[in-house]
């Protein structure tokens, strides 16, 4: 791109213009589904990055968001050092609010990074299990977290 005929202010609003964009194509680029078929991670800001309902409930928000859907209710959440697994009952968003309406159940497995909660992939993090055997040597998940973020369907 020439840039010969644009003003100094002009440059500082567009290389601005251009920092934003990157920062919200990285911070939109959530996968529409929980992470479990795919290596994608997906990260958001949460107020505070506390692990507790409120503020992993406000990410899962976002990340199910994107496939139209909302978080009807946080079922379970589980907490070791920087990391975080939740159970969660999903609404579709278009649906009206019916009485006896189900909505279906999903598991998360989070990681703070900073401020923000980054959606994890179980089949990378869990590292390469074996059925019936220990946790892996390349989980990256602790100990304390990982019988129950990597074992429950």
């Amino acid at each position: 791109m020439i840039s010969r005929g644009l003003r100094p202010q002009s440059r500082a609003a567009l290389g601005a213009a251009a920092f934003v964009s990157v920062l919200l194509f990285a911070g939109c680029s959530a996968a529409s589904d929980s992470g479990h078929s795919s290596g994608d991670e997906s990260g958001h800001a949460a107020s505070g990055s506390a692990c507790d309902e409120a503020s992993v409930g406000d990410t899962l928000g976002h990340i199910v968001g994107e496939a139209r859907m909302v978080v009807a209710s946080i079922d379970s959440l589980d907490c070791s050092g920087d990391w975080a697994f939740a159970s969660a009952t999903l609404a579709d968003a278009d649906a009206s609010a019916t009485e006896g309406e189900e909505g279906m159940v999903d598991v998360f497995l989070l990681q703070r990074d900073g401020d923000i909660w980054v959606l994890k992939a179980r089949e990378t993090a869990c590292g390469t299990i074996s059925p019936g055997g220990p946790m892996p040597a390349d989980a990256q998940v602790p100990a304390d977290l990982w019988e129950r973020a990597c074992l429950t369907s």
